[in-house]
């Protein structure tokens, strides 16, 4: 997705929304694994395909707001 973040935000804001990007990525990546270990030790991986599922939905809803909101800026 950082490839299309100039054509969505403009090039002026890109290099600041593109150190968001990273910086909430390495922070997802930090803090996610551990946190999905404690569950599936708690739970068991019996989990895992919901978890999937609910990251999923989160994914696909803020892509959806995303689009829209890109959308109506530009007109």
């Amino acid at each position: 997705m950082l490839h299309e973040t100039p054509g969505r935000f403009g090039v002026k804001d890109s290099a600041r929304i593109m150190s968001l990007q990273l910086a909430l990525a390495y922070t997802g990546t930090t803090f996610l694994p551990p946190l999905l270990g404690f569950l599936a030790e708690r739970f068991t991986l019996v989990i895992f395909p919901y978890l999937l599922f609910v990251f999923g939905c989160i994914l696909l809803g803020s892509t959806i707001i995303l689009e829209r909101r890109v959308k109506e800026l530009r007109n």
